[in-house]
């Protein structure tokens, strides 16, 4: 600031001399307007293109180092560096480069130029463009670390408004899928009829990892600059969309923690997050989500959250709702009933919620492929299908082919159905699949299992041409969505050359893992279905922006569906019964 002091009162001097000089006058309205321009871009640069001014940073500095080099260009072409190009370009550059650092070199500048108006409004201008270049880059720099402490001391403020404070412990794709979703949510008009909905909070923690907790009591220029190897500076950016707020816990949750806190504010006091301790207990809905692509952190944070809930002291808040990303197995489902959080942890399972969108398609549903009819209320044809990928979601996706190709022939007797299952590691998946349903040991005229079958194998190709004219069914769920994709491209030319019905009561349903390439699929996708004159061939589904919306994670949309259907089941029950027959009749004879 002391070189703008000095600007200002050098100006002032110049004035004070020049006051009744008409050409000054004249110049010094120019430089005014001059001024009032500039001021005028600036403020709409700082809050309208804010974004722009940030992203394009580096060529601002740019731009402003080099007026400043031929502002002092100008000024030092005299004595002894006007013969001298090489001392004028250093010198020039020297203290173009100083004025990052809020100085200035107006003593070196001749006098003459000190009562030159314009001279000396391009010369401050420049130089306090300068400044706020350095101040952008440095809260740039210090990240969404200072934006969000200031956000959580405004959110712990008294408010009488109704809130819901959604809390995502881990940043990743997953969190910010789901809170973009919940602010769409949010946003809808029915939405907005909800209590709480018109002023959601988005708060997102950043664990350390392992690594960065043992490390913790060192200071780095990682600390201080907010700045980590966890990638979480990519979604910084959308966190600010969202009006979020990011802090930093001093580390991981962990088994660890269980014997150093006693109390569940304790644990916010030793991750270093004392203040959200503090707006949780302001809060009368808080949903807490552990969304990680890791389930075993997963698990072993709301682990903790769930021993320490046993203890009744100091607890922050009785009615908070888990969600946590794992498998939806026997084990894992044992934290929704167990005690500690009872009831308020709910299991996500990303592949089980994948296939339950297969589900939800009537359109996808195995009888649709095996010719109906209406008459006799059976099916005329065989149903065929394959898996391929025996995983977690290959292996419901099984369950759900299974289950629904449990269909009924003409003769009453159960349609003929076999699926086939292709995977590379089949012996060890198949091992601990069938110990869970060892029924299926006895249907071995309905299922194949092809062990140690590669997809790149001529095996795999030698038994999909024997099965290829009766084929209705594919999944693919390798893991991998390109070789997901090219494999799905390679069915389809398959089927197109060899297949006597060509598409006919044929599909391939593709599971997509993440959201980086659903445009590119949905091209190569849309490629083959409508310029390859076809019906909806490949079809696509279970990418994370359809797993992870607020509906999908909030709701369990078959259990729904079950309540609904068995509520309607139970009164037409209760409506067939005798009693009540006689007492509508009754009824009807007293109007």
């Amino acid at each position: 600031m002391y070189m703008l002091s000095t600007v200002i009162s050098q100006t002032g001097e110049c004035n004070a001399q020049h006051a009744t000089d008409p050409c000054f006058l004249n110049q010094w309205g120019y430089s005014t307007l001059l001024l009032i321009i500039i001021g005028i871009g600036l403020v709409y640069l700082l809050f309208k293109k804010r974004k722009f001014l940030v992203d394009n940073l580096k060529w601002i500095a740019g731009t402003v180092f080099i007026a400043g080099f031929l502002i002092y260009w100008y000024a030092f072409n005299e004595g002894g560096s006007d013969s001298n190009s090489i001392a004028l370009a250093f010198r020039s550059a020297l203290s173009s480069m100083e004025m990052f650092a809020s100085h200035s070199d107006l003593l070196e500048v001749p006098k003459e130029l000190h009562h030159d108006p314009f001279y000396m409004t391009i010369f401050s201008v420049i130089h306090f463009l300068a400044v706020i270049v350095s101040a952008v880059f440095i809260i740039k720099l210090l990240g969404f670390r200072f934006i969000s402490w200031v956000r959580l001391c405004v959110a712990n403020l008294p408010s009488k408004k109704k809130c819901r404070l959604f809390i995502f412990w881990g940043v990743n794709d997953n969190a910010i899928l789901l809170a973009d979703s919940i602010r769409k949510k949010a946003a809808e008009p029915k939405g907005k009829n909800e209590e709480g909905w018109e002023n959601c909070k988005f708060i997102f923690v950043r664990l350390l990892s392992a690594n960065e907790s043992s490390s913790h009591g060192r200071f780095t220029f990682s600390h201080f600059f907010n700045s980590s190897h966890d990638g979480t500076e990519k979604f910084i950016e959308k966190i600010e969309e969202l009006d979020g707020i990011l802090v930093n816990s001093k580390f991981g949750i962990t088994g660890r923690v269980i014997d150093k806190v006693k109390s569940e504010f304790d644990l916010y006091k030793y991750l270093g997050l004392r203040r959200l301790g503090n707006l949780i207990k302001k809060y009368p809905q808080a949903t807490f989500y552990f969304l990680s692509p890791n389930e075993e952190l997963n698990l072993e944070a709301v682990s903790v959250f769930k021993e320490i809930a046993k203890c009744k002291e100091d607890r922050v808040h009785n009615q908070v709702q888990i969600y946590c990303h794992a498998r939806k197995n026997n084990q894992n489902q044992k934290l929704e009933i167990c005690d500690g959080l009872k009831y308020q942890i709910h299991i996500i399972d990303s592949s089980n919620l994948a296939v339950l969108q297969l589900k939800k398609n009537v359109r996808n549903h195995p009888v649709n492929f095996a010719d109906v009819d209406t008459s006799k209320a059976c099916v005329k044809k065989p149903f065929t299908s394959m898996i391929i990928g025996f995983g977690e979601t290959g292996r419901d996706a099984f369950r759900f082919l299974y289950e629904f190709a449990a269909l009924i022939n003409a003769n009453g007797n159960r349609n003929p159905r076999k699926i086939y299952v292709v995977d590379e590691h089949m012996d060890e998946l198949k091992g601990d699949f069938l110990m869970k349903a060892p029924a299926l040991k006895e249907r071995k005229n309905e299922l194949e299992w092809c062990e140690e079958m590669s997809i790149h194998s001529e095996r795999f190709w030698e038994k999909l041409s024997e099965i290829i004219h009766d084929l209705n069914y594919v999944v693919i769920a390798i893991g991998n969505d390109n070789e997901g994709m090219a494999l799905a491209i390679d069915l389809y030319e398959y089927a197109y050359r060899y297949r006597k019905d060509c598409f006919n009561d044929f599909r391939i349903y593709l599971r997509v893992n993440g959201s980086c390439n659903t445009i590119q699929l949905k091209q190569i996708k849309e490629y083959f279905n409508i310029y390859g004159n076809t019906r909806d061939v490949i079809i696509t589904f279970g990418a994370q922006e359809e797993i992870f919306s607020y509906d999908v994670v909030s709701t369990d949309v078959l259990e729904v569906l079950a309540k609904e259907f068995y509520y309607a089941y139970q009164k037409i029950m209760i409506d067939a019964m005798p009693g009540r027959k006689l007492k509508r009749r009754r009824k009807r004879r007293k109007a």
